[in-house]
């Protein structure tokens, strides 16, 4: 970005496609999904110089397969190590391994 405005501008863009993504992984919001009941979330972004709202599509379909593993019942187990199934960082949605 060669302006130090449109740096921050996509900074805040970053910023809300962050936020709505940990909006989908508040145990309020898994529990709405799991009853299929869940809200629409959209994230959007106000320029303040047009007062115009930019919507940035979130896709968010893709959060709603992945089941909360506070929701679901487990057997007592071992957790070995936790392997992120998605490659952006601090993703709640996780694989427990069991020691064998």
């Amino acid at each position: 970005m060669p302006t130090p405005e449109e740096r921050l501008n996509r900074l805040a863009e970053l910023n809300v496609l962050a936020q709505v993504k940990n909006i989908y992984q508040t145990s309020i919001m898994r529990k709405a999904m799991h009853e299929q009941k869940a809200p629409a979330v959209h994230g959007w972004v106000l320029d303040i110089h047009t007062g115009l709202i930019k919507d940035l599509n979130v896709l968010t379909e893709q959060w709603h397969f992945y089941p909360s593993c506070l929701l679901t019942e487990i057997p007592m187990m071992t957790v070995a190590k936790v392997k992120s199934t998605d490659e952006v960082a601090g993703c709640c949605c996780h694989e427990a391994l069991e020691i064998r």
